[in-house]
């Protein structure tokens, strides 16, 4: 009789502990919520587009990849990405646009939309990754000055201008969460005869420089 106590004790004893380490493992969980990291890109990708009126504007894109080290369950939405970089005293902002990708065919770059940039989800305890598609927007002015309602406008020569005159191109990347917060990257290229050609001298108009982590 002793003995089956004894084990009984032992029984209820484990399936309390187990109980408490349950609870506390969703009680972390619960103060944890969603964590999202956004990690550094290795690579940029530079490319012209032709506007409507004929005019060349430099582009950007680029490898978004946010992990989600918050419990299952415990996810977040990103409602906004943009990429922020100075040149000169000027600071320029593009704002996603769409997803894609880059293939190349005949030895040049070939640009694949896979749709406009919409709010995606971050699972709890998963990893997410999409090439987005940066542009420039309209700047909301309070005086109707063409210079100030396209300043985030850049042409590819004056990019490659001014970046080769500075040495340095800094691009800061930013996604921002339905939870409130922000994840930033930055990332650093170097400017040089490669990426002046290739932009401005080749069929493609297009670059792919390395960018070394800030």
């Amino acid at each position: 009789m002793l003995q089956v106590e004894r084990k009984t004790n032992i029984i209820s004893l484990t399936a309390f502990l187990l109980s408490v380490v349950s609870i506390s493992y969703s009680f972390f969980g619960f103060l944890k919520g969603s964590a999202v990291d956004l990690l550094p890109m290795k690579q940029v990708t530079l490319f012209v587009e032709q506007e409507a009126n004929g005019a060349e504007t430099l582009r950007i894109a680029a490898p978004m990849t946010y992990v989600n080290t918050g419990f299952s369950g415990y996810d977040d939405v990103i409602v906004e990405e943009y990429v922020e970089f100075e040149l000169g005293d000027h600071t320029y902002r593009h704002d996603w646009q769409y997803f894609g990708s880059f293939e190349t065919e005949n030895g040049n770059f070939k640009r694949v939309s896979k749709g406009s940039a919409l709010p995606f989800v971050i699972n709890g305890g998963s990893a997410t990754s999409k090439e987005t598609m940066f542009a420039y927007h309209p700047v909301d002015c309070s005086e109707p000055d063409l210079d100030c309602i396209w300043a985030n406008r850049i042409t590819p020569t004056d990019f490659v201008n001014q970046a080769v005159e500075s040495g340095r191109v800094e691009f800061k990347f930013t996604g921002r969460l339905s939870s409130g917060g922000r994840q930033i990257t930055r990332c650093v290229i170097r400017p040089g005869a490669e990426l002046v050609d290739a932009l401005l001298f080749t069929s493609s108009k297009a670059a792919g420089p390395v960018c070394v982590k800030r």
